[in-house]
Order: structure tokens, then C-alpha cells, then sequence
């Protein structure tokens, strides 16, 4: 995409080790230039004037979600911070998600591979186990499985990929594979999508480890 004398701004948060807080931040980033600006956004004050950043770092790298390393800070883009980006982004930055079985643990890069040779950007991986049967009936109503498939110690493994059209063309790519029928899973529709992605993505236990 193209973002010609644009500007894209995010809503950014960095967790500062000595006080042991999340700090938040306002930055906006000038396509054309490659600069980055930022402001606190708890004291409004300026906290990076207008500066170039790396050229490994390029408008692709910036989207919600995206873990920017900025001053050897490593920042996390949350949300959008203006309706201009949210316009410009929104339908290049859909989200899907692919859950895997143990069954597919071996198969897991050539799956992501797979789905980002098709043009989509694995964003985030995450392995999940369940702790409770709340969560199990939960799980299992998302990925239309027998409960008892899930009552197991092994964790499910939960991709996340961001592109245009994610949700039906991944879904698409998932359906037409081998790996379909052995329990690969993803969403059908944006709804699903975002509660695949609010159970297994942001699910927060004592159960649940995350790949860098």
C-alpha cells in the first residue's frame, strides 16, 4: 500500500522495567520520510521529536498488533489512534486465526508457510492448555469439537495472520488441505474471528506460553 504524504498513527505501549508500569504513547509514523514522532500520552509531552528510524523498518512493519524495537525499546502498536489510519489499514490489516491439534505439531511450519506464501503475515503464536471445563466447553464450541478431544494435557497451538480477505481466503486455503480433516481449524466469518482471536490469542493463564 501506498500511503503518499500520510501519516499513520498508533496508540503504542512500552512496559518500563524500573517502575514497573506500562507507559503509553501516541506515534505517529511519516511514510514518505521514514521518521517516527511520539508523545506520552499520560504527561502530553514529547517523548521522540520528528527522527528517522532504521531502513530495516518500513511501512509493512507497522500495523495493530506489531512489536516495533524503537530506541531499544520494544513497543507494542494496540490500536489505531486516528480514523486516517484506521481507513488506510483496516482492510489490508484483517485478522485470522488457525488452531492446531498435537496431531499437526510437525506440520506446523509447513502450515504457516503454506498461509504466508499466499501473501498473509503470521502476527502472533501461541500454545494454550485448558484449566478448567469452562474453558474446554468453550474451545470446543469455537472449533466444533467433541469436548472430550480437548481433555487432554497436550495444548492446542493458535496462529494468528493479518492480510487483506484473511479470514475467507485462509479459510479456504485450510478447507482445501490435507490437514483439514485432521482438525486444523480456523473461523468462518469476522465474528468467529474475533472470538478465536479473544479466547486463544489473549487468553491469559498460568497455562498458556507464548513462541517469540
Amino acid at each position: 500500500m501506498e500511503c503518499n504524504e500520510r501519516v499513520l498513527s498508533f496508540i503504542a505501549e512500552w512496559f518500563d522495567p524500573h517502575p514497573q508500569i506500562v507507559k503509553q504513547y501516541l506515534l505517529k509514523y511519516h511514510c514518505n520520510s521514514n521518521e517516527v514522532e511520539m508523545r506520552d500520552i499520560q504527561t502530553k509531552r514529547s517523548f521522540l521529536k520528528k527522527t528517522k528510524i532504521p531502513p530495516s523498518l518500513k511501512e509493512p512493519d507497522f500495523f495493530v498488533g506489531a512489536n516495533i524495537l524503537l530506541l531499544s525499546r520494544d513497543l507494542k502498536l494496540i490500536e489505531y489512534a486516528d480514523s486516517v489510519t484506521r481507513k488506510l489499514l483496516e482492510d489490508v490489516d484483517e485478522r485470522t486465526v488457525c488452531v492446531l491439534p498435537p496431531a499437526l505439531y510437525e506440520s506446523l511450519g509447513d502450515i504457516a508457510m503454506t498461509i504466508e506464501r499466499s501473501g498473509f503475515t503470521l502476527v502472533d503464536l501461541k500454545s494454550t492448555s485448558f484449566g478448567d471445563v469452562e474453558d474446554v466447553e468453550v474451545a470446543a464450541g469455537l472449533l466444533r469439537m467433541d469436548p472430550r478431544e480437548l481433555d487432554r494435557p497436550e495444548p492446542l497451538v493458535a496462529m494468528s495472520f493479518r492480510g487483506a480477505n484473511s479470514i475467507s481466503v485462509v479459510r479456504g486455503l485450510v478447507q482445501s488441505s490435507s490437514f483439514a480433516g485432521i482438525g486444523l481449524s480456523c473461523p468462518s466469518n469476522a465474528d468467529e474471528a474475533v472470538a478465536y482471536a479473544n479466547f486463544f490469542m489473549k487468553k491469559k493463564s498460568r497455562t498458556t506460553a507464548t513462541f517469540e
